[in-house]
């Protein structure tokens, strides 16, 4: 990616679209989810997207009106870091997998698109030699991975008590 602002801001322009579009997606996964703690958590992530987007636009509209990025721009801290035995759901959620298609069917979109904002913020963070932007989409690197990493264990841990509970395997 060149330095020049033009090339810069296009960039910090589809990350913005991809994070509202991660917001959107959150927000209605946690409307949605039956379970408590998975509305918490889609809540909360909906909540991260939107920090990020946020971060983004910051910067973007410094891009714009002074011609330079603004080296202030930080993300805040994570405010949830979901637990890495029972990352998504409660407890008691197993019980109620026959019925939990909406919820299985999130997680699996979810760790789609936190795969795809992993992807484009690594590429991005290593063809650029200005700062501001690599250190940004580094952390912003990061902070995807803990969303995907809490998305594929809770998946995992449910996926095969999820397929027997629907018949989806021969045994």
């Amino acid at each position: 990616m060149s330095n020049n602002i033009e090339q810069l801001t296009a960039v910090l322009g589809e990350a913005i679209k991809a994070e509202l579009a991660g917001n959107a997606f959150f927000l209605m996964a946690g409307q949605t989810a039956t379970d408590p703690r998975a509305k918490e958590v889609f809540e909360q992530f909906a909540a991260d997207e939107m920090v990020h987007a946020r971060t983004l636009r910051a910067l973007y509209e410094s891009a714009v009106n002074a011609g330079r990025l603004d080296p202030d721009v930080k993300l805040p801290q994570m405010a949830l870091v979901p637990d890495a035995a029972n990352p998504i759901f409660s407890p008691g959620f197993k019980a109620r997998l026959g019925d939990a298609h909406f919820e299985v069917t999130a997680l699996s979109i979810g760790i789609q698109l936190e795969q795809d904002s992993m992807a484009f913020y690594r590429k991005h963070a290593q063809q650029t030699d200005e700062p501001v932007i690599r250190d940004l989409f580094n952390d912003l690197y990061e902070w995807e991975k803990t969303h995907y990493r809490a998305l594929s264990t809770q998946l995992d841990a449910i996926k095969e008590d999820y397929w027997h509970e629907n018949k989806f395997t021969p045994f």
